[in-house]
């Protein structure tokens, strides 16, 4: 998990923490004495200037959960994918937690993960 915090999410993650409460998600936003997501659209409607500040958060991990398990298997193996991996997981954690204001970023990201999980098509004009 400090890999996360050293290099795919440096400038978005404070920590990156293993978590035993969570059961069914890989990944949640701990905004225990952070700023909560209703918190920080209501400073935001007080003072527009702030609009596109987020603070670094902090990210929990559900160590049990499959994504989990598999990402730390490919970590030394295929650093790109891990990368767009943890990166996917963090934005899913931050719409879970209504924290993400523009989800456009995220769009190449997904084209790149849906591309990679598609087999290799044998003839390409085929489709």
């Amino acid at each position: 998990a400090k890999w996360m915090v050293g290099t795919p999410l440096k400038d978005r993650v404070s920590e990156v923490t293993m978590s035993s409460r969570l059961v069914d998600s890989p990944a949640v936003i701990n905004e225990q004495g952070g700023q909560s997501a209703a918190m920080r659209r209501m400073m935001q409607m007080l003072d527009q200037s702030k609009a596109s500040e987020l603070p670094k958060q902090r990210l929990e991990l559900n160590p049990a959960h499959p994504l989990i398990k598999k990402l730390a298997a490919i970590r030394s193996s295929d650093e790109a994918l891990a990368t767009l991996v943890a990166e996917q997981l963090f934005d899913n954690a931050m719409i879970g937690a209504g924290m993400l204001d523009d989800a456009r970023p995220m769009l190449g990201r997904l084209t790149q993960l849906l591309e990679r999980a598609m087999p290799p098509v044998a003839d390409a004009d085929a489709a």
